[in-house]
């Protein structure tokens, strides 16, 4: 995301949007009431009537709802236009502004831009390559992008390879991979992947990832690629992957790797050490107000649904926590530690030593 222009005490920012990571995060920057301006589309009928035609357009709203579904590629904002060229009469109508990868947009918040949405947009700034992971065994395959908040799966399939005895399995091993290098390289060139973890038990990722060199090296594409070790192949074994840690070897400020061992680390001490960690937001604001807190983990759901109904709480909270040096995390339930993080109640935090809980 590049920021083109802002006000803070305005409350006007105009950003371009580079990549889908940048969509889940407008989704989140943007709330109720908010006007948004971009480029659009609309079907409008000529006052001499006759049939109506799709017009290119300029338009504000003013936001009544945003949807982010990830790996869509596009955040939908619907609101009620309050900006627009007069001659078709839209103002006052509804329309729904489709934001995709390569859009401008203008938002214009009532109370000005706060300063910890600004960090996570220079922040996105630095987000740029793509890491793809491969997990491979003679079972199943998967190729899928690591985001920070989640895994986009691009393939996977079955290897079907006979069994060892069978005077056919080197050959059909060899098409298979043929065949799965071929659409490895198809994908990644589409989804412009500049990192590529392989993984897998025993030989065969080996096999896998040298024939891929090859292929790339004919072609002229380069992709820095690694070989790892996983226990298993398919989108299990992407996961088992992105765990390890292994994707600190391509960026620096990716978060994924992070938000897994933090919330490895939330299951230790509910088990262990309990007056360590603090769950909801009741006891999330009591241990930020005593600097207790050192990463705040919160959903992104949660997150927006408390900017607008707990916005004071919030703000204290989050602002407990930078006086005190903690860091916050946003999880979305496209990820197992999201999904994890929701059945606890979408807010935890960990704690720099123990509180004891109040009796209810």
């Amino acid at each position: 995301m590049i920021i083109l222009s802002t006000d803070e005490r305005k409350g006007i920012l105009e950003l371009k949007v580079e990549t889908e990571e940048d969509l889940w995060l407008l989704d989140l920057m943007i709330s109720e009431n908010d006007v948004v301006y971009a480029q659009t589309t609309r079907e409008v009928k000529a006052k001499t009537g006759g049939k109506s035609r799709r017009l290119p357009m300029f338009l504000g709203i003013k936001v009544k709802k945003t949807e982010y579904h990830p790996f869509t590629n596009r955040l939908r904002i619907t609101g009620i236009i309050v900006h627009g060229p007069e001659e078709f009469g839209l103002h006052g109508h509804y329309h729904t502004l489709s934001i995709s990868v390569g859009h401008i947009i203008t938002i214009v918040k009532e109370g000005g831009i706060r300063k910890s949405m600004l960090k996570k947009v220079k922040l996105s700034e630095r987000i740029k390559q793509k890491i793809a992971v491969v997990a491979i065994d003679y079972e199943d395959f998967c190729l899928a992008l690591a985001y920070s908040h989640g895994v986009k799966v691009l393939f996977t399939e079955s290897l079907n390879i006979p069994g060892k005895a069978s005077a056919l399995r080197e050959k059909v091993l060899e098409e298979k991979i043929a065949e799965l290098v071929k659409k490895t390289i198809q994908a990644i060139l589409a989804e412009n992947v500049s990192n590529l973890v392989i993984s897998g038990p025993g030989f065969l990722k080996e096999k896998f990832a040298k024939t891929l060199r090859e292929n790339l090296n004919i072609t002229g594409i380069g992709v820095n690629i690694v070989v790892e070790h996983s226990s298993t192949g398919g989108v299990r074994g992407v996961h088992e992957v992105i765990k390890s840690g292994v994707l600190r070897k391509f960026i620096k400020h990716f978060e994924l790797t992070e938000k897994e061992k933090l919330f490895e680390e939330v299951m230790r001490r509910l088990s262990l050490e309990s007056e360590k960690i603090a769950l909801g937001l009741n006891e999330v604001a009591r241990a930020s107000e005593l600097g207790a807190v050192e990463y705040l983990l919160i959903l992104d759901r949660t997150l927006k649904d408390l900017a607008c109904k707990e916005t004071k709480t919030l703000e204290k909270i989050l602002s407990n926590i930078e006086e005190h040096g903690g860091k916050v995390k946003i999880y979305t339930t496209h990820h197992d530690a999201g999904v994890q993080l929701k059945a606890l109640g979408g807010v935890v935090a960990l704690l720099r030593y123990p509180i004891r809980r109040e009796k209810a």
